[in-house]
C-alpha cells in the first residue's frame, strides 16, 4: 500500500513541474555561454578580420598597378567571381594582342560590331586593359592604322608606285579612318607619324621624279588623296572597269615623269640663299 502511494506522489509531481515549464517563456530563459562558444566567436572574427584586411590588400593592388604589368584571363572571359585567376604579362604583349585582335576582327567583321568587349574578349584580356593601354577605342583605332601603314612602309621597295591603290592594309587604314572620323573621332588623332609614312612617301617621289623635296612633298600628297579617296570610294565609281582604272594608272604615272620639268616652270628648282 504504502509502494502505491509513493507512486503516486512521484507521478503527481512530475505533472505539476511539466506544468510549471510550460508556462516559462523563451524570453525568460537565460543561459550564460560556455567559454568555449566564447572562444568559438574570437576565432570567427578574427578569420573575418584577416579576409577583410586581404581584400583591402588586392584591392589597393588592382588600384595601384602601373602599365608594365596587365593581368590576363587564362580563359578569355571576363572577370568574374568563381573564374580561374589571371596571369600576368608585359603591358607591351598586351598592346601588341590588343592590335593584332583588332586588325583581324576588322578584316572580317563590319567596322561597328567591333567593340571593346569583342577585342577584349577575342585577346583574352580584361575589359579595362584596352583603356589603360589606349585610353579610348579611337585611341586603339590609331593605333592600329599606324600598324598598317607601318607593314606597308616596311615592304614599301617590294610594290611598284601605284600598287598601294589596292595594298590590303593601307585600304584597311583608309577605310578605318573614314569610319571612326565618321562616328566622331577626332580627326587629328590619326595624323601620320612624319618619320614614316608621309616622310617615306616624299623620299620616295623625290627619287622616282627626280625632283626636290618642295615637289615631292606636294606630289606625295595628291597620291595620298588619291589613295584615301579610291580607298573610300572606288566602289562607287566605274574604276572597277578594267580599262578605266589602267587609264587612270597611265596619267599618273605620266604626270610623275612631269615634275621635273614641271618644277622648273614653277621655279620650284632654284635654291634660295
Amino acid at each position: 500500500m504504502d509502494e502505491i502511494t509513493l507512486t503516486e506522489v512521484a507521478a503527481d509531481e512530475i505533472t505539476v513541474e511539466k506544468s510549471l515549464l510550460s508556462e516559462i517563456t523563451v524570453d525568460e530563459i537565460s543561459v550564460d555561454p560556455s567559454p568555449e562558444d566564447e572562444i568559438s566567436k574570437i576565432e570567427t572574427a578574427k578569420i573575418e578580420t584577416a579576409k577583410i584586411e586581404t581584400l583591402k590588400i588586392e584591392t589597393l593592388k588592382e588600384e595601384t598597378m602601373t602599365d608594365k604589368t596587365l593581368p590576363v584571363e587564362i580563359a578569355g572571359s571576363d572577370t568574374e567571381a568563381g573564374k580561374p585567376r589571371k596571369a600576368r604579362v608585359p603591358a607591351a604583349l598586351a598592346k601588341e594582342r590588343l592590335v593584332e585582335t583588332t586588325i583581324s576582327l576588322l578584316r572580317t567583321e563590319p567596322f561597328y560590331e567591333v567593340t571593346t568587349r569583342r577585342i577584349t574578349r577575342e585577346a583574352g584580356l580584361p575589359l579595362a586593359a584596352l583603356s589603360r593601354n589606349f585610353g579610348s577605342l579611337p585611341g586603339l583605332f590609331d593605333a592600329v592604322a599606324q600598324a598598317l601603314v607601318k607593314r606597308f612602309t616596311d615592304q614599301f621597295a617590294e610594290y611598284g608606285p601605284l600598287d598601294a591603290l589596292t595594298n590590303p592594309d593601307l585600304v584597311l587604314r583608309t577605310r578605318l579612318v573614314a569610319w571612326s572620323i565618321g562616328q566622331g573621332a577626332d580627326p587629328s588623332i590619326f595624323r601620320p607619324d612624319p618619320s614614316a609614312w608621309s616622310r617615306i612617301g616624299v623620299e620616295r617621289q623625290q627619287r622616282l621624279a627626280g625632283v626636290d623635296e618642295r615637289m615631292g612633298t606636294a606630289w606625295a600628297e595628291i597620291v595620298t588623296f588619291v589613295l584615301e579617296g579610291y580607298a573610300i570610294f572606288s566602289q562607287t565609281h566605274e574604276l572597277n572597269n578594267q580599262q578605266t582604272f589602267e587609264d587612270c594608272i597611265t596619267v599618273m604615272s605620266e604626270l610623275q615623269k612631269s615634275l621635273k620639268s614641271l618644277e622648273a616652270q614653277l621655279g620650284w628648282d632654284k635654291t634660295i640663299a
